[in-house]
């Protein structure tokens, strides 16, 4: 198997570059900073094209001319960096909203909701057993109970 050795990273500079406005050499601290900067540009659009146009990590590393190894490491560095923010939204959040406006709307002492559909058997199940336990803890005599289905 023939061994590929990589060359280093070089950026295509100009003679020009290496002087700054009115001559000026630019420093090495100039250079570190382009340098980083070049290197979050290249972060971002590995997160965007995965994230955003859905490409496969073996895409990216086509495109980029690199293998899938540095997409990797790439995203993982933009998810470190906080380039890639990633929210899940909690379906049952509602639930708490509903909550409010039942207590506020009915004037009640307390509610229970269970949050998840009832159509399927297994949650049926759940349910039932659930509103079992809180009735069973609810009830004495002379009590009025509400239940809706």
């Amino acid at each position: 198997m023939k061994s590929i050795q990589r060359r280093p990273f070089k950026y295509k500079t100009h003679k020009t570059n290496s002087l700054g406005k009115g001559g000026d050499k630019i420093s090495e601290q100039e250079k570190a900073l382009q340098k980083r900067e070049e290197h979050l540009k290249k972060l971002y659009l590995v997160a965007y094209e995965y994230y955003v146009n859905r490409k496969t990590q073996q895409e990216i590393a086509n495109q980029l001319g690199t293998n899938r190894v540095v997409v990797s490491r790439y995203l993982k560095q933009a998810r470190e960096l906080g380039l890639i923010e990633i929210r899940l939204k909690d379906p049952f959040s509602n639930y708490e909203n509903l909550k409010e406006q039942f207590f506020k709307y009915f004037n009640l002492k307390d509610i229970f909701i269970v949050p998840f559909p009832f159509y399927e058997k297994r949650n049926y199940q759940i349910g039932t057993s659930l509103v079992g336990k809180i009735v069973d803890n609810l009830l004495e005599d002379d009590k009025i109970v509400g239940l809706g289905w």
